[in-house]
């Protein structure tokens, strides 16, 4: 399966638990060129949800295995916001709630 460049880097950040919106300002294009790379992936992968794809790109062995692709996060700024894990000081819970599905994925990716 190939993937273009875009579509792995996006994979890569919805596997650190980014939204489309902190995606798009870490690779700096714009949200809907963000959620058009997210559609294609999907489509190739033949999967539904962003859940799915991360479960099926492992199994697949796009991600993890030694492959270099499975990097740590690097925390980004954005402003007054701190990207990684979605910290914005102006939305304390939503941000949160991206940070327990960060991790879930996490120990998902981890556990299979």
């Amino acid at each position: 399966m190939r993937l273009t460049t875009r579509e792995r880097e996006c994979l890569l950040w919805l596997i650190e638990g980014k939204t489309d919106w902190e995606i798009s300002v870490i690779l700096g294009i714009s949200r809907r060129a963000v959620e058009r790379h997210m559609e294609h992936l999907r489509q190739k992968l033949g999967v539904g949800t962003r859940v799915q794809a991360v479960v099926a790109a492992f199994r697949l062995g796009l991600i993890g295995g030694g492959n270099g692709l499975n990097e740590p996060c690097q925390p980004r700024r954005a402003g007054n916001r701190s990207v990684r894990y979605g910290r914005d000081r102006r939305n304390g819970r939503a941000a949160a709630a991206r940070g327990r599905r960060h991790h879930a994925l996490r120990r998902l990716t981890s556990a299979l």
